[in-house]
């Protein structure tokens, strides 16, 4: 079994690595930090699992998902990652992912969560389990109505990135990125940069 490691923290990737050649001795292991290196590496190595982080340095990777699942059907990925567990499970389950975990969670969580998605299965938290158990329990998920590359473009607006950094980072066009960003303040209800941030930070996204 091969294993892709995908996050831009060397110490994250060492410690998952760790975790992964103690459960699976023989596995192969694969790590790298960035959406284009993950390319090369999806490409050359056709990981049979992918731990997959969604905000790195050159992108969020919610913009490849798509692609992976369409390219590599047998390669499954987990989401291991520090956005909101609540705001993004169902989104990356819908693009079809085995499974979420944050980083909040344990080394035993970690484990499990490996072990689910190895042998085929897919991994929710307790907790994601619990609220998808409620009937109209919860209320309606303030990023539902956004597509992938808009949820990038505010992201990379909350790092304090300008539209010709959003669009070299994204390799789109400035006048792309102004577009995607006046539909996003449009469709969340703000008007500046500045309310995004206070709107992100009432919903969770950043702290």
């Amino acid at each position: 079994m091969h294993f892709l490691i995908v996050d831009d923290h060397t110490i994250i990737r060492r410690g998952i690595r760790n975790l992964i050649t103690e459960r699976f001795p023989t596995a192969s292991i694969t790590d790298c930090r960035s959406l284009s290196e993950a390319e090369i590496a999806f490409t050359t190595k056709q990981p049979d699992l992918v731990i997959l982080d969604l905000l790195l340095g050159d992108g969020n990777a919610l913009d490849r998902i798509s692609d992976w699942r369409a390219r590599f059907q047998a390669t499954r990925i987990l989401v291991y990652s520090m956005v909101p567990e609540h705001l993004y499970v169902e989104r990356v389950l819908a693009l079809g992912c085995a499974g979420f975990l944050s980083k909040q969670g344990t080394e035993v969580e970690v484990i499990d969560a490996l072990e689910h998605v190895a042998q085929g299965g897919t991994y929710l938290s307790k907790a994601t389990m619990e609220q998808r158990q409620l009937r109209g329990g919860a209320g309606r998920n303030p990023l539902e109505g956004l597509s992938e590359r808009e949820i990038g473009v505010m992201h990379e607006l909350l790092a304090d990135n300008g539209i010709k950094e959003i669009a070299m980072r994204l390799d789109i066009s400035p006048s792309t990125v102004a577009t995607y960003k006046a539909r996003l303040l449009d469709k969340l209800g703000t008007a500046t940069v500045n309310e995004l941030r206070r709107w992100a930070e009432i919903h969770g996204i950043i702290s």
